[in-house]
């Protein structure tokens, strides 16, 4: 067959081109950073075997970064409950690894191969000898995919179709082939499965929607956060005096010039509200703009470094450590989600996770879940300063408790990805 020959052709010329390219590549701090503590293939299937070989089953998740560990999190954390299984995490960006890390990944994961060779390939799963090979949202390469496939059944996760696809028509064949070795694609949506099976020409049996495993993960990760965003709403609680709480989470320059026209719309906001500003970027020289909009509306915020808890007063309250916002949703009761005044907005699955009352910008539109709250009822588009002080007027303590639940039942029905999936490997495997 004359794929064969073309991929043994394929991984010589890509491993001999990365080999010349290699001393090159040690003088660029970008790709010096990819290529510094990646294992060759004989370190990495030294380093599975053995623990590999003490369980039964084994399944292997090809990770891009870390969105794509995000979005692959719940699968893992399923299939780590199950008795004698062994799942492997692969990352092609050295800060999708140190992501993993840092957050005490338990599950194995290393950086992959620095070859795309169906040799090096065929070292490391003859190693893992995998039951399910997952591969995360778009990372599509032809020796990684038809080595997996003589090893296991091969799936593409959380599918989409990619901002950057080209239309050039021998990328669009070339990619349509490797899409054609997968044994099932889950697209997240039923527009995405039409793109691929009108593009790439996939069979209708080999595409299954799913829904988008980064809602499971969201959701999860805000209940298992419960006890942190409740110790954070008890530290500020003595500042709060019975006020409810705004936050403007991944606020940038614009969110908080929206804030500080709304602040002056609102005068009696001191009153009713306690607000959380959550900048987008913490650095001081980013933070410091945020301090200094809020300044010229008359507010003076304590800055969370400088925070003891026994302020006698405490209006604002800028977050300028990292880490922090997902507990500090869980702590509050309305949020106006950063990015949306001027150019894309930022997370909303978190806030919407906790129940709160939701506003965001006007450029919302390359957020799904962003779309589908806001155009059922759920959260509120907001122009500017003006409209957002409106909204926050409004927001009466009467009904919020049933608002809330509503929202986060429609978070709910976004839900389900993860056990749809695994149920599709359960009955592939029979």
């Amino acid at each position: 067959m004359l794929r064969t020959p073309l991929l043994i052709l394929y991984s010589w010329l890509s491993s001999l081109a990365i080999k010349a390219l290699l001393p090159f590549a040690a003088r660029h701090d970008k790709l010096r950073g990819q290529l510094a503590q990646r294992p060759t293939v004989k370190e990495l299937t030294l380093a599975v075997a053995r623990e590999r070989a003490r369980m039964k089953r084994c399944a292997v998740f090809f990770c891009s970064s870390a969105g794509e560990y995000e979005q692959a999190k719940p699968l893992v954390e399923r299939l780590l409950a199950a008795p004698s299984t062994y799942v492997q995490i692969l990352f092609f960006s050295q800060s999708g690894l140190a992501f993993a890390k840092a957050r005490g990944e338990t599950a194995p994961c290393a950086l992959c191969p620095v070859t795309d060779s169906v040799f090096d390939w065929g070292s490391l799963f003859t190693a893992l000898r995998p039951d399910v090979v997952a591969v995360i949202r778009h990372e599509v390469w032809p020796g990684f995919v038809d080595t997996a496939r003589h090893f296991a059944k091969v799936y593409l996760v959380d599918a989409s179709r990619s901002l950057g696809e080209t239309n050039s028509g021998a990328k669009r064949w070339f990619r349509g082939a490797v899409l054609g070795w997968f044994d099932r694609v889950f697209p997240v949506s039923a527009a995405d499965a039409a793109y691929f099976r009108d593009t790439y020409g996939l069979k209708p049996a080999q595409v299954e929607v799913t829904g988008d495993t980064k809602y499971d993960r969201v959701r999860e990760r805000a209940l298992a956060r419960r006890a942190d965003a409740a110790a954070w709403r008890e530290r500020l609680a003595p500042t709060a005096r019975g006020r409810r709480r705004l936050i403007v989470g991944s606020a940038h320059p614009a969110d908080c010039e929206a804030l500080a026209a709304a602040m002056a719309q609102f005068p009696a906001w001191r009153a009713a509200w306690q607000v959380v500003v959550a900048p987008h970027h913490v650095q001081p020289e980013r933070v410091d703009p945020l301090v200094a909009i809020l300044a010229r509306a008359g507010v003076e915020p304590i800055r969370y470094t400088g925070f003891t808890g026994k302020e006698p007063e405490l209006d604002v309250l800028v977050l300028d450590t990292m880490g922090m916002l997902a507990e500090a949703y869980g702590a509050c009761d309305a949020a106006l989600v950063g990015g949306a005044m001027h150019h894309q907005v930022h997370n909303v699955l978190e806030p919407a996770c906790h129940g709160l009352a939701l506003a965001f910008g006007p450029h919302y539109k390359n957020s799904p879940e962003a779309v589908l709250l806001a155009g059922a009822g759920h959260a509120t588009v907001v122009q500017d300063g003006k409209e957002f002080g409106a909204w926050w007027q409004g927001l009466a303590p009467a009904g919020a408790e049933a608002s809330r639940l509503a929202l986060q039942a429609a978070v709910e029905q976004l839900c389900g990805a993860s056990d749809r999936i695994l149920a599709a490997w359960r009955n592939d495997a029979r």
